[in-house]
């Protein structure tokens, strides 16, 4: 069977209201292809499918020493997916999440963080269907690298 190929970019930019909590802006794009089979020629095929979704976010932060913090984040976004570049096949969507964001800062301005879990509220739909998705993402690891331009410790 073909690969499959996933690429996913998430950049946000936020900015600290005090010194514990954030409010932010996120993009998320995600482009994939997969192999489908056709079952008239029984040859596989790509299916390409281009997802965008823009929104704001915010995050709590808990200082658990000068060098680590704990974050519960939150965020709403609403977006497309287009499949093929047809856009006929476009699909509206809604996502909601809240999670817990560890962070290590080994310098004041940069952050190392990861992101294991997470409780998610998907909507998607078109004018011929539409779908709702509730999931708890447990083991969903997420890694990043921050740089704090205004960010003032505690």
């Amino acid at each position: 069977m073909p690969s499959s190929k996933y690429l996913t970019m998430n950049p946000s930019v936020s900015i600290f209201v005090t010194p514990t909590f954030s409010i932010g802006a996120f993009l998320k794009i995600n482009s994939s292809k997969v192999p489908n089979i056709n079952p008239y020629t029984n040859l596989f095929e790509e299916g390409k499918v281009l997802t965008s979704i823009y929104g704001v976010t915010a995050r709590k932060y808990f200082p658990l020493s000068d060098k680590f913090l704990i974050s519960v984040q939150g965020g709403i976004g609403l977006g497309g997916r287009v499949v093929d570049g047809d856009s006929e096949n476009r699909t509206s969507q809604f996502t909601a999440n809240l999670g817990p964001v560890f962070t290590f800062l080994p310098h004041p301005k940069w952050g190392f963080e990861a992101s294991f879990a997470d409780l998610r509220f998907e909507n998607s739909g078109n004018y011929y269907t539409n779908t709702n998705n509730f999931s708890v993402g447990i083991g969903t690891m997420g890694f990043g690298i921050n740089y704090f331009i205004n960010r003032k410790a505690e």
